[in-house]
């Protein structure tokens, strides 16, 4: 085998990828994300190679190489070329674990998934947020993510949640003169026992009986349902342009209490 360090061009990407054989499908969203960082000059190449069987055949890197024609940005690779015919099927290859958010930034997987929920929800309105992203809401939301964590250890799937989670711990920044009283009705919902707020009292209803929401949906129904203004409201429906008032109203706070330079 023989390894060395290439400047690969978007034509030089595209015409490699002509000649791939036997490979997994494209991700289209992992392609979309990697051209992205390219072209924003967050790419850090690592000792990974792009490998190509003797005949040029690619047997590993699509995903990079798609990334590079997609931005049209060239970047520096190590290539490893097999001696051999080889393939992607035939070898151990992309068999591993991959690593996940809470991996790459050290984070516990609960404080991970909640605060890729506010970004997601509540900051950006995205489907998916960059590590870098969900780290720096992390660290910036720690007290109170950590606060929800603690006020409430279940594993129910609507209600243990890092969507409702992570609204009731955007609500505990938006609303910190009245946070005691927003974990002990956040521990009471999660033990469907004794709830004193009217609005969380139609949640309840709402999500016991709900065969599938939403993660996006579910997380502005809380939002909307432990905001301390609306606690003795029984009504709780949240049709599209309330939704979208309570998104413009998180995102500004968020905005504001988060990133006073401006989003990220």
């Amino acid at each position: 085998m023989n390894i060395s360090r290439r400047f690969i061009s978007p034509p030089e990407a595209e015409s490699i990828l002509s000649r791939m054989a036997g490979n997994r499908k494209r991700r289209k969203t992992y392609v979309d994300t990697l051209a992205a960082d390219m072209r924003e000059g967050r790419w850090v190449d690592t000792h990974e190679p792009i490998a190509m069987s003797v005949d040029g055949n690619l047997i590993d890197g699509q995903h990079r190489l798609a990334a590079v024609v997609l931005s049209g940005v060239g970047q520096w690779f190590w290539v490893a070329v097999y001696d051999t015919h080889q393939t992607a099927i035939g070898l151990p290859i992309d068999r591993g674990v991959q690593r996940n958010n809470a991996d790459l930034l050290g984070l516990d997987l609960r404080v991970a998934r909640i605060a890729n929920a506010i970004y997601c929800y509540g900051v950006a309105g995205v489907a998916t947020a960059r590590p870098d992203q969900i780290g720096d809401v992390a660290v910036k939301c720690r007290e109170q993510i950590e606060a929800v964590i603690l006020a409430a250890r279940t594993n129910k799937r609507v209600k243990g949640s890092a969507a409702a989670r992570a609204a009731v711990a955007v609500n505990l920044l938006r609303f910190p003169d009245c946070g005691e009283d927003l974990l002990r009705e956040f521990a009471r919902w999660n033990a469907a026992d004794r709830l004193l707020w009217n609005s969380v009292v139609m949640l309840n209803k709402q999500t016991d009986h709900a065969k599938l929401i939403r993660p996006e949906d579910l997380f502005f129904r809380v939002a909307k349902a432990f905001d301390p203004r609306s606690r003795d409201k029984l009504m709780m429906r949240l049709n599209p342009n309330e939704k979208a008032l309570l998104q413009e109203q998180i995102r500004s706070d968020l905005n504001r209490l988060l990133f006073s330079e401006g989003m990220k």
